[in-house]
Order: C-alpha cells, then structure tokens, then sequence
C-alpha cells in the first residue's frame, strides 16, 4: 500500500459503524460472524454525570483503539477493511434492509499539534464499496 503521511503522528485509531433506528446488534452480529467492540440498541439505557440517557439510535462498531499499536490511520482502516471485505455483501444487505448508515470514523494523535495524510485509490475504493462515509480528525 502506498500512503503518504506525515511524520508528526504519535498515535491513532479507526472506527467502523453501523448506524440505525431499527438496527438489531444480535442480528449483525450473527449475520456477520464478527463480536462487535461495542453495540447499542435504539433507547436503552446508559448512565452519565447528570443521570441516565437512552441511546437516540441503534450502533454496531468494530474499533481499532485497544487493538492495533500503528500511528497511522491508513493501517487502523486497513485492518477493519480486511475483517469487513469478506461480508460485504451482508453488510450491504443488512444496511438496506434495516435502513442502516455506515461510517468510518479515524482519529490520529499528533505530536506536533498538526499533521496530514492521503489515502490510496484503492483504500478510498474499499470504503466506498461499503457504501460508507469516511470522517477523520486531527488531534494535537
């Protein structure tokens, strides 16, 4: 793979989503053959500082943070790419007909305070193929 990154990154991980009202976390996770890192379902219960909050929609996400060491985002997205790639067809099933959203969410650490990054055609492909949103922050 070729990437172009800057030299600043000091640490960074991924998120893949899936994202909906009716989404049922059993359901993608049976479907998929993949333990999510975490899932919600639309309305449960969750505790914060003020009280408790029901989760406004159901996710579905696989994450990089506790698992890959690499500080750039382009080797975080190609690790869950290469768990996503084999069940692409379900993922696009299931994302239709439950009316699910998929994102990707990468988040990079520099030590700089700055930093930049490109993706290869065929990553951007990949993430494309899953009909999915890429967003990235940038975090000095």
């Amino acid at each position: 793979m070729s990437v172009t990154v800057s030299p600043n990154f000091k640490a960074a991980h991924a998120v893949f989503r899936l994202v909906g009202e009716q989404l049922d976390p059993t359901q993608i996770t049976a479907a998929l053959g993949i333990e999510p890192s975490f899932a919600y379902v639309k309305g449960e219960l969750f505790e914060t500082k003020n009280g408790p909050l029901e989760r406004p929609t159901g996710i579905w996400a696989l994450s990089t943070e506790t698992i890959l060491a690499e500080v750039h985002i382009e080797d975080h997205l190609e690790y869950l790419l290469e768990q996503l790639d084999p069940v692409l067809a379900t993922i696009l099933d299931l994302s239709q007909v439950q009316g699910l959203e998929a994102d990707f969410t990468g988040f990079s650490f520099s030590a700089a305070g700055q930093g930049w990054m490109t993706l290869n055609p065929l990553l951007q492909r990949r993430i494309c193929a899953l009909n999915a949103t890429l967003y990235v922050g940038f975090f000095g």
